[in-house]
């Protein structure tokens, strides 16, 4: 008994291991069936790229990746810091010596908070603070105020920042920091002070405006100064999330978009669900062997789970459903994750570099080809049985002469397209996964030389016609079987096989015939007319003559889309016979276009060079697929295109084709920033952070840039922050300033710039996103090349200054010059008229004493001793005051006192027949007044012999009165008048000849020369009121001098 006990004993403890082995598989079974509902629906996902050492990261352990505002993804490494725009990589390492480097290399985790300040924790307890936009560094843990944190922070994800802009750092004694580098400020919370005792803390999040503390027991929501708000037990199944055995495994926590907490502990999630203040339990999949699971949250806020082999996601209801198998090109396991601001998920490996997957479904496929492009789009897509393919010319049809129309009544008409001759067109239909053939004949019996059909369309009553390779019209009556073939169109070619590309018609008898090699035919049947388009480099003309399909436009009759080769998009009016085209500058992959086909929604699809686009009519809208969006290859070829009858296009290709529904492809609307990355000034490698670099942060961060002259020679790199397919986007820029429109580089991504002017400009950068569309994010940089110093303002203005002062001096000097020249003829001239003046009044004078001695002679004659010494005393005064008046001017006292004393001496001479009066008013300064010497005394002279004298006996007033610019002196005499004076000397001849008048008038002209004083004499003849001659009035004004 006791050994067939114990026999029983074993084999029930074996059965209850099995049942037990057993119930642990069905149940991970069951959960995994649970947890992956749609697993059969998506094949396991490789990488689309892989980045490793080879393409430029520092290491392949992949310790944390973050993404900035930007768009820039930041790579942790044990061996440096990466950061990666999409084609190159840019390091930060630690340099010894240089401060301006990072503290370390061995980088454990990084952490982006709202300002775009990187935080860099490394394995030697070190902290960085690197602000992403202008790559300045700040060593948090040696800064004066913050390097109290120095060896105190937690590695993993023990920094969070909240709602008020305050960093939290978990330490690694239990306690919590609070920091804020905009205010300067630090404070430790320790367990403690927290209120958590011997609670120990696993995590924490940002939570509503302050954070949560995941502990070993509950929920701790902080408040924002740091005091215990609430503790909120877990109401879970194993309540308890410390690990004593590993107390530095932490738990990682998320806020999702509802503002609900998911907790990752071991593989489950604990969820706290704010609204009600409970928890919910969801268990995960075991991952035996593995790292575990890593939470990321996409840029919605959807949580997502991943472990090494499978991908999911936590819906709005908080279930965990299974995104797609994740199948890894290296055994490792990954350590990192993230989910882009585009939807990509970046992996990073354990010694493996990183793997990007795309969480969207890409929407194309591609298949090899088995047989070619007719038979296995028609045996595998339209399920026609082989033997029917045999049985007709399609078994031996090559790719490049297949040629399908899809009529009205739902079949499609396939022809071959080759230039062989043929005793019986080589057409038939497909209809519901049938090839039908139908026995045709050719309506004339004379033994014409007939070749195949190179071209199908369809007349506006859904009559069958074709084009042969002779340019002839053929039209198909489908119901008596005949084949009616008309004369050949006229064409550059007639007589010659001739390849027409497709064929649209008009009504029932009017032709669109695109050629591979001729241009564009219109031809009208009825009239038999034809036009023919060619290419010219002419606005509105074809751009080449190597024209592919066309497609009427179902919106305007008038318009046709037409591919060529090499000479993009053309959209034809038939109206006017202009075209316009669409190339690679309106964002077209390539100006080559092999097919055209149309969706159900009237979207044009192309086939090029570089993969196939859609192209929306009315917006010009382009969205580009290539072969990293699943297409079987990027080069597609002629003729290589159908269109099924469920609405899915075809294409095919050098190595393999596409089938596709429009309507499954999803647009990638995403708008990826534009950076610039990179900067060579004269070809020299110049970002910040380069030796001899001019930049003082980091080239995208910067809004303006401004060199010298001799650095104009500027090369840019810009990158446009999209991830899935780097290598196929495209951009254009301009220097607003030098450039008149877009410049469009397809997908080269570098600017150059040579010899630029000095001046201010503005470089414009932009591109688009994965699809073709012009991302609206432009990004500027402002660019002043300052000019040489002597094309400067200051110095153009020093210059001007000075060449206008050296002018100024020039003519100055000059005018001085001329003026001494001037001064020194005036004084010339003033010499000579003062001498000859001199010479008048020698002339007076000797005519005056003549006079004088004149007298004197008489008074002697006639013995009148007494008198003839009183003249003769008198008379000597007068000579005395002459000789005394040398100067040029005397004063109007001197010039009346010699008058006095010549009226004197003629009064003595003629006795009482001469009076005389000299009046002055006693106001007037005569002393001041300067007038000539003798030019007053004359007018007296003439007064008394040719006036008085001759009337024997008369007066003689001189008056002397002062206006406001002037004073005048009045000769009056009461004598015979000028015109009796005048009669009297033409009828005797007189005793005495007086020259004083006209010597008068003469020094009267010299002074007014030589002198700005002018002078003036006026005779004024006086009759009394029967007009018989009284007198004469002399009178002479002179400017009054200031």
């Amino acid at each position: 008994m006791p050994a067939l006990q114990g026999e029983l004993y074993f084999h029930r403890m074996n059965a209850l291991r099995r049942f037990v082995f057993l119930r642990h598989y069905l149940l991970s079974g069951l959960l995994m069936i649970f947890l992956n509902p749609v697993n059969a629906q998506f094949p396991d996902s490789l990488p689309f790229k892989t980045l490793n050492i080879a393409d430029g990261l520092p290491q392949s352990f992949i310790s944390s990746l973050v993404q900035d505002s930007t768009g820039f993804i930041w790579i942790g490494t044990r061996d440096g810091l990466a950061r990666y725009d999409g084609r190159k990589f840019k390091l930060f390492m630690h340099r010894q010596g240089d401060t301006t480097t990072l503290a370390n290399n061995i980088i454990t985790h990084m952490y982006i908070d709202s300002r775009s300040r990187l935080w860099i924790l490394y394995e030697t307890g070190d902290i960085d603070m690197l602000n992403t936009s202008d790559e300045h560094l700040l060593h948090f843990s040696k800064h004066p105020v913050y390097g109290v944190v120095a060896g105190l922070v937690r590695s993993g994800n023990s920094i969070i920042e909240d709602a008020a802009g305050n960093i939290w750092l978990l330490g690694t004694n239990g306690g919590v920091f609070i920091c804020n580098p905009d205010k300067n400020f630090i404070r430790f919370y320790s367990e403690q002070q927290l209120g958590l005792s011997d609670n120990k803390i696993t995590g924490i999040v940002a939570f509503l405006k302050s954070i949560a503390l995941v502990t070993d027991t509950c929920l701790t929501i902080l408040n924002a100064d740091g005091t215990k708000g609430a503790c909120i037990p877990y109401n879970v199944s194993n309540p308890r999330l410390y690990d004593h055995n590993e107390p530095s495994n932490g738990t990682d926590a998320l806020l999702t978009a509802q503002g609900d907490i998911v907790i990752r502990h071991n593989n489950r999630l604990i969820i706290y669900i704010t609204k009600t203040g409970t928890f919910r339990e969801q268990p995960l999949p075991e991952t035996p062997g593995g790292p575990g699971y890593l939470l990321v949250r996409d840029k919605d806020g959807q949580i997502m789970i991943a472990s090494t082999k499978q991908l999911f996601m936590l819906t709005g209801n908080y279930e965990v459903r299974s995104l797609k198998r994740l199948a890894h090109k290296s055994a490792t396991a990954f350590v990192s994750l993230l989910v882009d601001q585009s939807g990509i998920l970046w992996l990073g490996g354990n010694g493996s570099g990183i793997e990007l997957h795309e969480l969207k479904p890409p929407g194309l496929s591609g298949d090899s080809y088995t047989r070619n492009f007719p038979k296995d789009l028609l045996m595998d897509y339209l399920h026609v049985p082989l033997q029917e393919i045999n049985k007709t010319f399609v078994a031996n049809i090559s790719s490049y002469s297949f040629r399908s129309l899809m009529a009205n009544d739902g079949k499609i008409w396939i022809a071959n397209g080759n230039k062989d001759r043929t005793d019986k067109p080589a057409i038939l239909y497909y209809s519901k996964g049938h090839l039908v053939q139908p026995l045709w004949k050719y309506s004339d019996s004379s033994g014409t030389d007939h070749v195949n059909i190179n071209a199908l369309g369809l007349s506006s009553s859904g009559k069958l016609w074709g084009i042969d390779f002779y340019m002839r019209p053929v039209l198909f009556d489908t119901s008596s079987l005949t084949a009616t073939v008309y004369p050949a169109i006229a064409t550059t070619q007639a007589g010659q096989a001739f390849s027409a590309s497709s064929i649209v018609m008009d009504g029932e008898s009017r032709f669109w015939i695109s050629t591979a090699s001729d241009g564009l035919y219109y031809y009208d049947h009825v009239l038999k007319k034809v036009t023919h388009f060619t290419a010219a480099d002419t606005t509105g003309a074809l751009p080449s003559n190597q024209l592919m399909n066309m497609i009427q436009d179902p919106d305007d009759q008038s318009v046709l889309w037409i591919g060529s080769l090499g000479g993009g998009l053309i959209r034809f009016n038939k109206l006017t016979g202009t075209c316009h085209t669409f190339t690679m500058k309106d964002g077209l992959p390539n100006n080559t276009i092999y097919a055209i086909a149309i969706d159900r929604l009237g979207t044009l699809w192309c086939s090029t060079n570089k993969g196939i686009f859609s192209f929306k009519r009315k917006e010009a809208e382009v969205i580009s697929f290539t072969s990293s969006d699943g297409l079987p290859c990027d080069e597609f070829n002629r003729y290589h295109y159908f269109s099924l009858p469920d609405g899915r296009i075809s294409f095919g290709g050098i190595n393999g084709f596409t089938v596709f529904s429009p309507a499954d492809i999803a647009s990638d609307n995403f708008q990826p920033n534009i950076a610039l990355t990179n900067i060579s000034i004269n070809n020299e490698p110049s970002d910040y952070g380069l030796p001899g670099s001019p930049v003082m942060a980091g080239i995208n961060s910067l809004a303006s840039i401004e060199l010298p002259h001799s650095k104009n020679f500027l090369s840019f790199e810009m990158a446009s922050l999209q991830y899935n397919t780097p290598e196929k986007l495209q951009y254009r820029y301009m220097l607003e300033g030098f450039d008149k429109q877009w410049v469009y580089s397809g997908t080269n991504n570098v600017v150059t710039y040579t010899n630029i002017p000095p001046g201010t400009y503005r470089l414009k950068v932009n591109a688009t996103n994965s699809a073709g569309k012009w991302s609206p994010h432009i990004k500027n940089l402002s660019i002043t090349i300052r000019p040489p110093f002597w094309k400067t303002p200051w110095f153009i203005t020093l210059a001007a200054i000075s060449l206008a002062g050296l002018a100024y001096l020039l003519i100055y000097l000059r005018i001085k010059a001329v003026r001494k020249e001037e001064q020194q003829f005036a004084n010339f001239e003033r010499q000579a008229s003062a001498l000859k003046e001199q010479a008048l009044r020698a002339q007076m004078n000797p005519h005056f004493i003549f006079n004088c001695l004149n007298s004197i002679k008489v008074l002697i004659q006639e013995d009148n001793k007494k008198n003839a010494i009183i003249y003769l005393t008198t008379f000597s005064k007068l000579i005395r005051n002459q000789l005394n008046n040398t100067q040029e001017l005397v004063t109007l006292h001197s010039e009346l006192e010699t008058c006095r004393l010549y009226v004197q001496l003629e009064a003595l001479r003629f006795g009482d027949s001469i009076v005389y009066e000299f009046i002055t008013n006693k106001e007037i300064d005569l002393h001041s007044i300067e007038v000539p010497p003798l030019i007053i005394q004359p007018f007296i002279e003439n007064a008394i012999w040719h006036g008085i004298l001759p009337k024997n006996g008369g007066r003689v007033t001189v008056t002397i009165r002062q206006e406001p610019d002037c004073f005048i002196c009045m000769i009056d005499d009461d004598g015979i008048g000028r015109e009796m004076s005048i009669r009297n000397k033409s009828g005797q001849t007189s005793t005495y000849e007086s020259k004083g008048m006209k010597l008068v008038q003469s020094r009267l002209n010299l002074h007014n020369t030589i002198s700005q004083y002018g002078g003036t004499a006026e005779v004024l003849d006086k009759y009394d009121e029967e007009g018989k001659p009284i007198g004469t009035t002399i009178i002479l004004k002179f400017t009054r001098q200031q």
